[in-house]
């Protein structure tokens, strides 16, 4: 479960609440904070105060003791009557000086019961899809979970045909084309092939697993055969037959992280503690950009469940032969 921050947690849990919001506009060049209440401290860059007037769902739920939201949108209402420094002068600023408009943009929504930034939870993350401007002064944000632009499928298995006979020794396998494929790194946390980056493809014909280090366009290489628990065997070829008729042969996707970890991955693509960074292929994770997941809150959930030190150790879940399937589902559950 998320790690709220202690004042949070016993505030959220209180009978009587009174939550202060913070809405923010992430831009290239600075990011502005709208309040909903003065005198909130510790938020970085340019704070309109008091300007934030109306958040509300549209098909949509925040969760702040979950720390999540349902897919959906947003209408966020922020008043332009101040004297200080108005939405209009940011927004325009932004336009004229950095040659970005609102739309597209990303918002994060935080929420809190004090007036020390510190101790508030982001509880959602959201792009702009449109605003306007009423005549009383009022803007209306509209905005759209950034689940909608992710991918809606993860996990679609490459597939290629064999243009030669494997023998049960061979260490290369000659095929149609290995283009799609990719090797993964493996960071310590993989039962099999640990610390390294590796590939797996199934021969249909027989159910043998093979591990691959290298490819060519037209053949894997480096190929440990019978591997998860499979054996190796042999399979025929004939160069007579129609091409669709070969042996086919499948990507295998193998996973194997501490939950969290594996969640980041799958979310954004990028594999946690890699310098470089290492990546999952594309077509295995959502597509979410980094940015607008808050790493802390996986960081911070504890030892017990992922130890960011040691991919080893911790709550490490496997998953073995992924078909394709939707991402969210295959995330919540």
């Amino acid at each position: 479960m998320r790690q709220d921050p202690q004042p949070f947690s016993s505030s959220n849990t209180a009978r009587v609440k009174e939550p202060r919001y913070v809405v923010q506009l992430l831009f290239d060049v600075s990011s502005p904070s709208f309040t909903s209440h003065a005198g909130i401290t510790g938020i970085a860059g340019d704070v309109i105060e008091s300007t934030l007037v109306k958040i509300s769902g549209v098909s949509q739920q925040i969760r702040p003791d979950e720390g999540r939201s349902t897919i959906g949108g947003l209408s966020v209402e922020v008043t332009d009557l101040t004297d200080v420094i108005s939405a209009t002068d940011e927004l325009k600023d932004q336009l004229r000086t950095n040659g970005q408009g609102i739309r597209g943009a990303e918002v994060r929504v935080f929420v809190g019961y004090s007036d020390d930034f510190g101790e508030f939870v982001r509880v959602a993350t959201q792009v702009v899809r449109d605003v306007s401007l009423s005549p009383n002064g009022t803007y209306t944000i509209q905005t759209a979970d950034i689940s909608r632009d992710v991918r809606v499928s993860v996990f679609e298995p490459k597939q290629t045909v064999i243009t030669a006979a494997i023998q049960a020794a061979d260490t290369t396998i000659n095929v149609d084309d290995a283009s799609e494929f990719e090797t993964v790194w493996h960071p310590s946390s993989f039962t099999d092939a640990p610390n390294q980056s590796v590939g797996y493809i199934k021969v249909e014909a027989t159910g043998e697993i093979i591990r691959y280090t290298g490819k060519t366009a037209t053949s894997f290489t480096g190929c440990t055969r019978g591997v998860l628990g499979t054996g190796a065997k042999a399979v025929d070829f004939d160069a007579t037959a129609p091409p669709e008729r070969a042996a086919k042969i499948r990507e295998y996707i193998y996973l194997e992280m501490p939950a969290p970890m594996l969640m980041l991955a799958i979310m954004t693509g990028e594999i946690y503690g890699t310098s470089p960074t290492e990546t999952l292929p594309a077509h295995w994770h959502s597509g979410i950009s980094a940015s607008w997941v808050d790493v802390a809150q996986y960081e911070t959930i504890g030892a017990d469940l992922w130890d960011t030190n040691d991919p080893s150790k911790g709550f490490i879940v496997r998953f073995t032969g992924l078909k394709k399937t939707s991402a969210r589902t295959f995330l919540e559950r």
